[in-house]
């Protein structure tokens, strides 16, 4: 019996307990996301705990189509985008600012057209109805007294837009990540950028808010890996370009030209913004204003359940 005791003692110390999985985060290759290559590369996430699997796609759009699916534990994604998952009935967090375009979101026009007051009756394209696309852009006329029905709008992709706009079949279109560098190189002219509006294109890190109670400290060791990734990004730019270049298959001359365009807020900003009266709580609000008054809401979320603050203000 005592040989019996001893055999099962020693076959149940050599199990060991099931490590959680990966945290398996959903990326493009839009340059205010592709820090995280750097936490990855820099091994900042082992550095703090959690291993985590950055699941790259093409597109924004395809990240947002696998997050639908609960294929991912969370996503980089714009603000917008995040408010609407939640409508949907996948409940989900904002706990990071990855980073607010300037330069990095514009609407190119043609050569002749100087300012936003020429679009008023002009064609202008977009990449999706009612999506943060056509919310720039009617925001951006809004701010130039061009009201919705006072501009026709034609929804494209963005290397569509580029086609459209040299064969003339529309006036002006948004346009940013790699194709807005083959716009301006091409010449035409910014007629305004998202800098115009501080916060109108602001790019987050969210998660599940399942995943968030249950695994809470990996959470925070992606937070702190992530302002830590920020900073390097800051202090090292040669290396740090040359990682996230590599990482998302991009060269490393456009990956700088499209870091100039946006900017990364560092931890006391993010700490501002994601504050119940901060930032990012206003323009939230006016975000789901914007698709409330559209229909394409049924009720305006409650933003106290979706920005969620406390991880960067527990970043060391």
């Amino acid at each position: 019996m005592l040989r019996l005791i001893l055999i099962v003692f020693l076959i149940t110390s050599c199990v060991q307990e099931p490590s959680e999985p990966p945290i398996k985060i959903g990326i493009d290759s839009w340059f205010g996301f592709v820090h995280a290559f750097i936490a990855q590369e820099q091994k900042l996430f082992a550095k703090y705990g959690v291993e985590v699997d950055l699941v790259l796609k093409p597109s924004l759009n395809e990240v947002d189509q696998i997050y639908r699916k609960r294929q991912l534990d969370g996503l980089f994604s714009v603000l917008p985008n995040i408010l609407i998952l939640n409508t949907e009935g996948l409940p989900t967090q904002i706990v990071y600012i990855a980073d607010y375009s300037n330069t990095g979101d514009v609407i190119f026009g043609q050569p002749e057209l100087t300012s936003l007051q020429d679009l008023k009756g002009k064609t202008i394209a977009f990449e999706g109805i009612n999506t943060f696309s056509h919310l720039f852009v009617v925001k951006l006329l809004e701010h130039a007294d061009i009201k919705e029905g006072e501009f026709k709008g034609v929804n494209l992709s963005i290397p569509e837009i580029l086609t459209a706009l040299e064969s003339g079949e529309v006036d002006a279109g948004h346009i940013f990540g790699p194709t807005q560098i083959q716009a301006t190189k091409k010449g035409y002219k910014i007629l305004a950028k998202a800098g115009d509006m501080p916060g109108v294109i602001t790019d987050v890190l969210a998660f599940k808010t399942t995943v968030i109670k249950k695994r809470s400290q990996d959470i925070q060791g992606i937070v702190n890996a992530m302002s830590e990734a920020r900073d390097f990004l800051y202090n090292q730019p040669d290396k740090a370009l040359a990682i996230m270049a590599q990482a998302s298959n991009i060269s490393k001359s456009e990956m700088e030209i499209g870091i100039k365009g946006i900017y990364h807020p560092d931890l006391s900003e993010q700490i501002s913004a994601l504050k119940f009266d901060g930032t990012l709580f206003d323009v939230g609000q006016q975000v789901t204003n914007f698709y409330f008054e559209k229909g394409q809401l049924p009720r305006l979320p409650n933003l106290k359940n979706i920005i969620n603050g406390k991880f960067v203000q527990a970043v060391q």
